[in-house]
């Protein structure tokens, strides 16, 4: 199988995989908050940022390292290696509980008996990182095999508890830690068919995985310390309500962000052989990888811009009606993150990503004063700021270090035009004569579109070359 093929099956795959698993969370999501409300949407929004943050201590960026590693080691002791980083994944997942639980106690002490159910599941959460090794042994399918089982559980847990039992936040959380514990019995039972892990412990091994990971870890950790301690602030100054808001707006985004997770994953170890084999030529490749990237995402924030209080209104009702100017600032943020994963893919397979852990430090640091200059006065709006000047900075750092990783291939004149695009783009959106949503859209889409082609901002002759 070619190389352009092989990386399209596997992200089709982890795609297809994830639509099955985010369609049914989502479901679920939109349930909740039509029938608890934005109070227990907000409470809800607290403990997933608990689970978020504890799940990033547990995985501390080895599901990269797993990605990047399996690949080297495949034919030369990948059993030993894979036991190994299973039992450095069973010490991170202990950490992690010993660390956030007490911590995030402190900080939300009405969430305490929701936080501890919750803690439960840390040790599973994180089986995504399964998924490398469907990839690595050629088996994409069981990567829609995992989702359509988690989809299957998901629901059949959560639906009766939630429209039959009527079950409160608690109870519902207690289904979602037997939801991960089957989901990750039942990932492992797939994995082991393809490799058995050797749990013979080797100290080395175990180092070389985390001076590998350990950056990239430490960006994931402060970046969703980041991304979630708006709704640590929204809830102590504001009230439950305007966190539950916010997280009705960022979840829209959210599943975008995952998806773009699920196609940059299976990019680190193609783009790595790649580098290895074909050199400068690759670069060239990587180049245009992120160009494109951009280009294609530059539409969804007019789009969002336009449909954002229809789109509300039609998954979660009138009350969250106020979640839709946040959207519409969350627009950015789509384009932003996802370019930003496909920027850290390249990064990562370059062997530079030394600069991830503090540009995301930084970037928290932002982010926390930020929120609390603008949430006591703005709320909701406010938080949605502080989270694009740090998406901002940290999308910065890593765009300048692609050109570094890329050796000056990125050409200054295709950017210039991408910014041409992006002026035409805004400055018609303000512009637009029309009542209609649908016509304003299409009429922007044909602009869009006339310009991509009028700038040639799209090349992909050179994947060819890949196949």
């Amino acid at each position: 199988m070619g190389t352009a093929r092989h990386y399209l099956v596997n992200v089709f795959a982890q795609i297809g995989g994830r639509i099955f698993s985010m369609g049914a969370s989502f479901l679920i999501f939109v349930l909740i908050a039509r029938i608890m409300g934005t109070g227990s949407l907000g409470q809800l929004a607290s403990v997933m940022a608990f689970v978020l943050i504890a799940g990033n201590i547990a995985d501390m960026g080895t599901m990269a390292a797993l990605a990047r590693d399996l690949v080297l080691e495949k034919e030369n002791g990948a059993e030993t290696y894979f036991g190994n980083f299973l039992i450095l994944r069973a010490v991170l997942a202990i950490l992690a509980i010993v660390i956030a639980v007490p911590v995030v106690s402190i900080v939300a002490p009405d969430l305490t008996d929701l936080i501890l159910m919750t803690s439960l599941a840390i040790p599973f959460v994180g089986s995504r990182f399964l998924e490398t090794v469907y990839q690595v042994y050629n088996k994409p399918q069981y990567t829609v095999y995992s989702s359509a089982f988690l989809a299957v559980v998901q629901l059949g847990i959560a639906l009766p508890l939630l429209l039959w039992f009527k079950v409160d936040l608690l109870g519902y959380l207690a289904g979602y830690v037997v939801t991960q514990i089957a989901y990750f019995a039942f990932s492992i039972f797939l994995a082991t068919r393809l490799i058995s892990p050797r749990f013979i412990l080797k100290i080395p091994v175990i180092q070389a995985t985390i001076g590998l990971a350990a950056p990239m870890g430490l960006w994931s950790l402060f970046n969703a310390v980041s991304s979630r301690l708006d709704i640590f602030m929204l809830n102590h100054w504001r009230s439950t309500e305007e966190a539950g808001l916010y997280n009705a707006a960022y979840r829209l985004i959210d599943l975008s962000i995952i998806l773009a997770a699920a196609a940059a994953v299976p990019l680190v170890p193609v783009l790595s052989k790649l580098l290895t084999e074909k050199g400068y030529i690759a670069k060239i490749y990587c180049r245009k990888l992120f160009e494109a990237t951009v280009v294609v995402l530059l539409p969804v924030p007019v789009i969002l811009f336009y449909i954002a209080e229809e789109l509300v209104l039609l998954l979660y009702g009138e009350e969250y009606l106020p979640a839709a100017e946040v959207l519409r600032i969350f627009s950015v943020l789509f384009v932003l993150s996802i370019s930003m994963y496909i920027a850290s893919a390249i990064n990562l397979a370059s062997d530079n990503i030394h600069y991830s852990w503090w540009s995301a430090a930084v970037a928290l640091v932002i982010n926390a004063g930020a929120n609390f200059y603008f949430i006591p006065e703005l709320g909701i709006i406010g938080a949605a700021y502080a989270t694009i000047a740090s998406t901002v900075f940290m999308a910065s750092v890593s765009f300048y270090f692609v050109h570094k990783s890329l050796s000056g291939t990125l050409e200054l004149k295709i950017w210039f035009r991408i910014m041409v695009t992006i002026i035409s783009m805004s400055t018609a959106i303000f512009l637009m004569p029309f009542d209609s949503v649908l016509l304003s859209v299409f009429c922007l889409t044909g602009l869009y579109m006339l310009l991509v082609w009028r700038l040639r901002l799209l090349d992909f002759e050179l994947i060819k070359q890949f196949r």
